[in-house]
């Protein structure tokens, strides 16, 4: 599992334990992208209006704000940003609906491992990657269509400019007859 093609790529993290946040940055030392970590739910949402990331890892049970407004607030200023949740509480309806409203791409269950929180990241980056590569190559394939009408029109107009100077040579070819 290589990760070097994620430099420049930035995670976010939330949760209101510290202590499990803490973990986090230790799990997460070193990667090769970059990570931030919020335990305030109000700072992790300025942070994402200031500067984009690429994958937000929330909590999904905090105290004032819980986890699913919070993606969807996220979801409203960046919404390209893929979304992990990972919660000690599993519930079922809360969990379908975070999916559902909030457009989860993976739901985790805590206490985890660090080997599942790394992968989903991973996938996540990933996905992130593969939609950027589907975005260039889809700009370059309008790039070079463009270009292709463009030129099919320079066409034209050099053969409407031909039918022309044939029509007027025809015309002068009669009126000396």
């Amino acid at each position: 599992m290589t990760t070097h093609h994620f430099e420049g790529r930035r995670v976010l993290f939330l949760d209101d334990d510290s202590r499990w946040l803490r973990i986090l940055e230790k799990w997460f030392d070193g990667a090769p992208y970059d990570c931030v970590f919020f335990d305030s739910p109000f700072a992790a949402l300025q942070e994402i209006e200031k500067n984009p990331v690429d994958v937000i890892v929330t909590d999904m049970s905090m105290p004032v704000v819980d986890g699913l407004n919070v993606l969807n607030v996220a979801r409203s200023k960046s919404p390209d940003s893929i979304r992990i949740v990972m919660s000690g509480h599993l519930d079922i309806s809360k969990a379908i609906e975070a999916i559902n409203k909030g457009e989860i791409f993976r739901y985790i269950v805590k206490p985890c491992e660090n080997k599942d929180v790394k992968y989903a990241v991973y996938q996540a980056l990933l996905k992130v990657d593969q939609r950027e590569s589907a975005s260039r190559r889809a700009k370059e394939s309008s790039r070079i269509k463009t270009q292709r009408i463009k030129k099919m029109a320079r066409s034209i107009s050099d053969l409407e400019s031909c039918v022309s100077a044939a029509h007027d040579c025809l015309i002068n070819i009669f009126q000396e007859v």
